[in-house]
């Protein structure tokens, strides 16, 4: 959690094979992150967040198959998500925003049925997701990239909390599922499952 360590992170993480939470969050870490976690099969949470890491999620970080948690926000890191993401079937948690993340992510998006929190930004992400996303998400946060495509009608499907989508390049008009969840009269306040939304409805 928060200190001032300084420095690279160790790869001596990498060896301790019973290690189940890296929180490392608030701190001055700097370069890359190291590869060997991929190879800690308890490892369920690995949050980096607000360090100054830079260079690319390490290729054997997606065999990490345990993880839950997986937070790299408010880095420097770059580079596109690999298509090895499908792997991590069981990650609830995923929060790659603030960087200076590039290219389309992947399809394989669709394959993490767990997923509840995917926030993606502020990077430099295009092409299209949202057709990808899974029915438990709760929480989307695509603002600030050039993500592409129509918003698809199943989305009103979601039990969204929050949907940010602005400033992205998405077109076609907000599918009337998610605008029936939100509600501007304060009796229907409690009624009203979309707590956040950053694009337009027509209330």
């Amino acid at each position: 959690h928060q200190n001032n360590f300084s420095g690279t992170l160790n790869d001596l993480f990498a060896h301790l094979p019973n290690l189940e939470d890296l929180s490392l969050q608030h701190n001055m870490f700097t370069g890359a992150i190291p590869r060997g976690f991929g190879k800690l099969s308890k490892l369920d949470r690995f949050n980096v967040t607000s360090n100054f890491l830079s260079e690319s999620i390490p290729d054997d970080l997606y065999d990490a198959v345990n993880l839950i948690n997986l937070r790299l926000s408010d880095n420097y890191l770059t580079g596109s998500v690999s298509s090895k993401i499908g792997q991590l079937s069981k990650l609830e948690s995923f929060d790659l925003s603030d960087n200076s993340f590039t290219g389309s992510f992947p399809s394989q998006l669709k394959e993490m049925s767990n997923l509840k929190l995917l926030m993606l930004a502020n990077n430099g992400f295009t092409g299209q997701v949202l057709n990808n996303l899974g029915m438990r998400l709760r929480r989307i946060e695509l603002q600030n990239n050039s993500f592409t495509g129509t918003l698809p009608s199943t989305l009103g499907d979601f039990a969204l909390k929050s949907l940010f989508l602005h400033t992205n390049d998405f077109s076609g008009i907000m599918p009337k599922g998610v605008c029936d969840q939100v509600s501007t009269e304060f009796e229907n306040f409690m009624k009203a499952s979309l707590e956040k939304l950053t694009a337009d409805c027509d209330l």
